[in-house]
């Protein structure tokens, strides 16, 4: 027997069965009073994420303790979907899950950003006959942990070796992610900055 019920929550619910039992030439009947209390416990699903707003998740809402939740994602731009977590945990890397309603559940969907570097600082330089110089500063455009994650990896290559004021550097090297949210993101493929 499954009862469900849209009652506020903590209210108990009265609930009569009878039970009806035939014997095999179906000559007798009867039936059996059964009477027990159900508390009705509602829980608001919501999901977590780590991102302001990656993508629509269906499925969000109210359920009792007991119910099945089919919960989905489709990603915004710029977005992937990696994975649902139950309670910290890994739960799947599937889009679509469904999962049994406890209480106090955490569930999360995890995501990864895909950002671009925009711009880069080379340090100032005294001429000294080579043209490799240091990068200071990584520029990253979508990045929302601010001092969470930044960029290394990247060398700067004058074009001459000559003396010479405002020179254009070219960046060598494959950028890298840092930082406790690095993994969370991943730089675009494609040119990098002058």
């Amino acid at each position: 027997l499954y009862v469900n019920s849209d009652a506020p929550d903590g209210v108990s619910i009265d609930v009569r069965a009878k039970c009806r039992k035939s014997s095999v030439n179906a000559e007798t009947l009867y039936s059996v009073p059964v009477t027990f209390k159900l508390n009705v416990k509602a829980i608001q699903v919501l999901v977590e994420k780590d991102f302001d707003d990656p993508a629509q998740i269906l499925g969000q809402g109210k359920y009792f303790v007991g119910d099945y939740a089919t919960l989905s994602v489709a990603p915004k731009d710029k977005f992937e979907f990696s994975h649902w977590a139950l309670d910290g945990n890994l739960l799947s890397k599937e889009n679509k899950i469904t999962i049994k309603i406890e209480e106090n559940q955490k569930i999360a969907a995890c995501f990864i950003k895909t950002i671009s570097i925009t711009a880069v600082e080379a340090d100032d330089k005294t001429f000294d006959g080579n043209t490799t110089t240091t990068i200071s500063k990584i520029h990253l455009d979508g990045v929302e942990h601010e001092n969470l994650v930044w960029a290394s990896g990247l060398v700067g290559e004058f074009g001459t070796s000559d003396a010479g004021v405002d020179k254009p550097v070219n960046c060598v090297g494959i950028p890298t992610l840092e930082g406790p949210m690095s993994v969370v993101y991943k730089i675009q493929d494609g040119k990098l900055p002058v």
